[in-house]
């Protein structure tokens, strides 16, 4: 293929790589925080609330890197270079 469609590729892939994997982390910090809205919330829930805040920083944090990295990738892959 040539370098533009690589390019291309490699854009669209960063693109919606981080606009999905942002949306997935602010879908677990909304989640979370949903879990312990009541007043009086078990420990176990408290817990899976607290482990969802994290995961969604994690998504947020690392989601985009990841997504760059796979767009970069896919662009050398098709570009064979």
């Amino acid at each position: 293929m040539t370098l533009a469609t690589a390019i291309v590729v490699g854009l669209l892939t960063i693109i919606v790589g981080a606009a999905l994997t942002s949306l997935l982390g602010f879908f677990f910090i909304g989640y979370g925080n949903h879990l312990a809205k009541p007043a009086r919330v078990k420990k176990a829930k408290a817990f899976g609330a607290g482990a969802l805040h994290v995961l969604g920083i994690l998504f947020l944090a690392a989601g985009p890197l990841a997504s760059l990295w796979a767009g970069i990738s896919l662009g050398v892959l098709i570009a064979g270079v």
